[in-house]
């Protein structure tokens, strides 16, 4: 699906350090006179991020072994990195939306093994994942990102921790 590398790479925090060094590196090869400038931008970026990646996993904690359903699996990352488990996705196949016995196949799924919630982003069908929670009996989140990198995980981070807090 993703030939040149998976898009959602950067859902875990800590990719985003490793990202940050090789673009700060090829920019430094292409452009060796504002090397240091780089360099100064990628450290900083890395120790803000290390700080935040602390808080986030501190947040995060209590909410190991939690399962949630997806629209897409574009939160593999993410999930892995804080602990959760994706019992299923919305979508049968990425790009593929999803028929109504296989969004039957996703209750019963969501139902039988306890998925705390529904999680999926603002620009994906809103109908699917809402329809899933309602007859799951879970809340579903809608995802919105925001232009900083780190204000868009803090937001991520803020957002799914609330709604695990509220689980029974």
């Amino acid at each position: 699906v993703h030939p040149l590398g998976d898009t959602h790479y950067l859902g875990d925090p800590e990719n985003a350090v490793r990202v940050a060094g090789t673009v700060c590196d090829a920019l430094s090869r292409i452009d060796p006179a504002s090397a240091q400038g780089y360099e100064t931008r990628r450290a900083d970026f890395e120790k803000r991020l290390r700080t935040q990646i602390e808080g986030w996993t501190k947040r995060m904690l209590p909410f190991r072994g939690a399962s949630v359903i997806t629209y897409h699996r574009s939160m593999n990352y993410f999930l892995r990195r804080f602990g959760l488990t994706c019992l299923a996705e919305l979508e049968p196949k990425p790009g593929i939306p999803p028929s109504p016995e296989h969004l039957d196949q996703v209750i019963r799924i969501a139902k039988t093994r306890k998925a705390c919630c529904v999680l999926e982003e603002s620009f994906r069908p809103e109908k699917p994942g809402k329809f899933v929670a309602e007859k799951a009996g879970i809340p579903v989140l809608i995802l919105h990102g925001e232009a900083d990198y780190i204000a868009a995980m803090d937001r991520m981070v803020t957002q799914v921790a609330e709604v695990l807090e509220k689980r029974p």
